[in-house]
């Protein structure tokens, strides 16, 4: 399979970045809603319940985490692709010899 090009315009990791950004979005608006069931909470039953939707709500969390640390990894990636792929200084042409003839003296 070809390398893309590191140059080019188009953005590769879309479908990392969007599955991260729509499950953190998701989650932020579950915990709200299970941080308002377990606030509102008055019998036992009712705390039960709460502490499950919070412990759901950190699932979605630790989804969304991982997603994120890949994202982060493919673009690092790609970063360090695009930084080899041209020479960061040019060639140096060899030195004399020590005691040598001297080039154009």
């Amino acid at each position: 399979m070809p390398q893309p090009d590191p140059y080019a315009a188009e953005l590769r990791h879309h479908r990392v970045l969007n599955g991260w950004w729509g499950l953190w979005i998701l989650s932020n608006l579950f915990d709200r809603f299970a941080s308002r069931e377990y606030d509102t909470a008055k019998d036992p039953q009712a705390f039960h319940d709460a502490a499950g939707w919070l412990m759901a709500g950190s699932a979605l969390d630790l989804a969304a985490a991982v997603l994120a640390v890949l994202f982060v990894r493919k673009l690092t990636a790609a970063q360090n692709a695009k930084a080899m792929a041209v020479p960061a200084f040019p060639p140096v042409p060899p030195h004399p010899a020590a005691g040598g003839p001297v080039p154009g003296a």
